[in-house]
């Protein structure tokens, strides 16, 4: 009977003791997720204050706590990446970048459809001058989301940076393909087309997306019709060869000369006829001018945000005009093409100022314009200069009206507050 009373006490005893480890485990887990939160909370505000270093102490610490808060491995591959500097050559930073790498791909394990981390994961690859790896990342962001214009731009701005010219441009078009409509397209495009400096293509897109804020299935009849002048342009590039270097070219015998000529008209014939593709070019140029001569007046009937967009786009489309002249040495471009693209400037900016009278900018411009047209005529030079300097008077003028505008809302606001 004693026996089996202490056999009893000490499993009594025995059982206490398991409840209370297992109660003590319990509640320090509790407390390490609350520590763990806490870091998180404090890393989090760090965050927003772009205070990285700070945040990765405290994300670091969090995930001490708690190696299940997985969520947090996002934020400290960013953060990292943050304090990553391209170029400094310290172990610190490659540390930086490392680690960067390291986070963002648990954060990938974890989380393999969110597409901020492979943007992350591009970027800090890109700023490590990973070229190839960067690519894959962003062009996984294109393959999962290839109806986000955003996809497109990502990649068109990573080939511009990397100066593969025909891959940044193959994806300005085809985010244009997208949504022919949408003017922002050809917005996007006509920067890149400024920073390389093709001035002409800039100024197309620019004309572009002001059709496609005043008629935007013009537009697409516009594509339509550049689409057909391509395949013009492809035949005339093939028959121009065989011309120069296959049909007279006496150096080539003659099975060989027949056989490339042969492959060369299939190549003709699989783009289309010349001539029925030059005609059907040519009525649908004729029936889109008819319809374009009809812009102007449909412009000024627009609602007054709709104008204010157009006199961007006008002035813009002057700008590139003014950039084309200026930097173009006058030896480089014909008295006639110069005078051209500034009268095409000329026009531009005076319809800016049509669209909104309040616009300053574009007399500062057309200005700048009629100190081009010297280029053209320099005898009349004190003419052209008596007109920039009205142009200038006139940017001023409006200028000033501008500034005291904003200062008296500036003080409506302050009396309102």
């Amino acid at each position: 009977m004693r026996k089996t009373s202490t056999l009893l006490l000490i499993g009594m005893f025995a059982a206490l003791l398991l409840f209370s480890f297992s109660f003590t485990g319990c509640e320090k887990l509790k407390l390490d997720n609350l520590k763990a939160n806490d870091h998180l909370n404090k890393g989090n505000k760090y965050y927003q204050d772009e205070k990285f270093a700070k945040a990765v102490k405290e994300y670091e610490e969090a995930l001490a706590l708690n190696p299940k808060l997985t969520l947090i491995y996002f934020h400290l591959g960013t953060a990292y990446a943050s304090l990553y500097r391209p170029g400094r050559g310290t172990e610190r930073n490659d540390e930086y970048a490392q680690n960067a790498v390291e986070y963002l791909e648990k954060a990938k394990e974890a989380d393999p459809e969110n597409e901020k981390i492979y943007l992350a994961l591009g970027d800090i690859h890109d700023k490590m001058e990973n070229a190839e790896e960067a690519e894959k990342y962003y062009l996984r962001i294109l393959e999962n989301e290839p109806e986000n214009p955003k996809s497109y731009y990502i990649l068109a701005d990573f080939y511009g940076k990397y100066n593969q010219e025909d891959k940044a441009e193959e994806m300005y078009t085809k985010r244009i393909a997208l949504d022919p409509k949408d003017p922002e397209g050809y917005l996007y495009y006509a920067n890149y087309l400024q920073t390389k400096r093709k001035w002409y293509e800039a100024m197309d897109a620019f004309e572009s997306m002001i059709i496609a804020l005043t008629q935007p299935e013009l537009q697409v009849e516009r594509l339509e019709i550049q689409a057909l002048a391509q395949k013009v342009a492809d035949i005339e590039k093939i028959e121009d060869y065989l011309d120069k270097h296959v049909r007279k070219n006496r150096t080539i015998s003659a099975d060989a000369r027949k056989q490339m000529i042969e492959e060369k008209e299939q190549q003709i014939a699989a783009i289309g006829d010349k001539e029925a593709l030059e005609k059907e070019l040519n009525e649908k140029r004729e029936a889109l001018n008819a319809k374009l001569d009809g812009m102007k007046a449909l412009q000024d009937q627009m609602p007054d945000e709709r104008k204010q967009k157009l006199s961007e786009a006008y002035y813009s489309l002057g700008v590139v005009c003014w950039f084309k002249s200026f930097q173009t040495p006058i030896d480089m471009m014909s008295a006639q093409e110069r005078r051209n693209v500034l009268d095409r400037g000329f026009k531009a900016l005076e319809r800016s100022v049509e669209l909104n009278p309040t616009y300053a900018e574009p007399w500062a411009y057309s200005n700048l314009l009629w100190r081009e047209m010297i280029k053209v005529e320099p005898l009349k030079r004190a003419e052209f200069e008596a007109k920039a300097q009205e142009d200038v008077e006139k940017f001023q003028r409006l200028r000033q009206r501008q500034l005291a505008l904003e200062e008296k809302m500036k003080k409506l606001e302050q009396l309102g507050g």
